[in-house]
């Protein structure tokens, strides 16, 4: 179902979350192709997998969804990760 998805997408970000050692000018992030659906991969981890039913309807091919996702998905993972540098108080 739509809301099991939302729940496995949100684990997984968190997973990628959680990584030690990653931060926001070090996020690994890929979009592969797996048949008709591709897949956003971030530090190694299924993120997303995007499906010609996500596609249908859009105008655009399910590869191109994926990467519209994925510029989406980085700018949030962006702004999630602490900055690379520590400021103290």
């Amino acid at each position: 179902s739509l809301e099991q998805r939302v729940v496995q997408i949100e684990r997984r970000i968190t997973e990628v979350l959680s990584i030690p050692g990653i931060d926001r000018r070090s996020i690994p992030l890929l979009v592969r192709p797996l048949g008709r659906s591709a897949t956003i991969v971030v530090a190694g981890i299924t993120v997303i997998t995007v499906t010609p039913e996500d596609a249908a309807g859009t105008h655009v091919t399910t590869m191109e969804l994926a990467r519209q996702w994925a510029r989406r998905l980085m700018a949030g993972l962006q702004r999630a990760f602490p900055s690379a540098t520590f400021h103290g108080f």
